[in-house]
């Protein structure tokens, strides 16, 4: 099952990149590299959306975000069948991509050894997995992991405000000031469940 939520976000970044850059950025012109991505570890599988913005205030681009995730229900369920395979079929053939160069055949054997999952055969897993995903498996995916309120969806934002616009900082938000990286992350490893 985790190889499969693995697929899921993997496939909605491929569909959703796209709209994510072109609302945020073009339409929208709330910041600059809106980025919408995995940074898949062995612990989690989280989305990372990223808008670096300097007219905009980190509320507000929350709450765009938020809006945007809401949205990309939407998108999908009006997608077309034929657009849908497309995509699911442009990243399926992803993983069976030959690397192209040494240090990516490297880094491949070596990330299995790293994670300690030995399992070098996981591209060819990933992609038998792929080409078995249906819209409405996406779209439950979506409801259970992506939506705001989703049953199983866990929220990191973070907001990084220059020391002298602090001032502005609303003190009713509900938000905690972070002085030690490293200590938060030790105390608030957020799990996959």
């Amino acid at each position: 099952e985790d190889l499969q939520l693995n697929v899921l976000l993997e496939l909605y970044c491929h569909i959703f990149k796209g709209p994510f850059y072109h609302n945020m950025r073009t339409l929208k012109t709330l910041g600059y590299s809106p980025k919408l991505e995995t940074q898949t570890d062995n612990f989690s599988l989280p989305l990372a959306l990223t808008i670096q913005s300097t007219n905009t205030d980190p509320v507000d681009l929350d709450q765009e975000i938020e809006n945007f995730l809401t949205n990309s229900q939407e998108l999908l369920k009006e997608m077309t069948d034929v657009d849908f395979k497309k995509y699911l079929i442009t990243h399926s053939d992803s993983y069976l991509k030959k690397p192209e160069t040494l240090k990516e055949e490297f880094k491949r054997w070596w990330d299995a050894i790293f994670f300690r999952a030995s399992d070098f055969c996981l591209k060819e897993k990933l992609h038998a997995i792929s080409v078995q995903i249906t819209k409405e498996t996406l779209l439950e995916f979506i409801r259970t992991f992506i939506l705001p309120g989703a049953p199983k969806r866990r929220r990191l934002s973070v907001h990084a405000w220059p020391e002298d616009e602090l001032s502005d900082y609303d003190d009713s938000m509900e938000a905690k000031f972070i002085s030690d990286p490293a200590a938060f992350k030790e105390e608030h490893v957020i799990p996959f469940q």
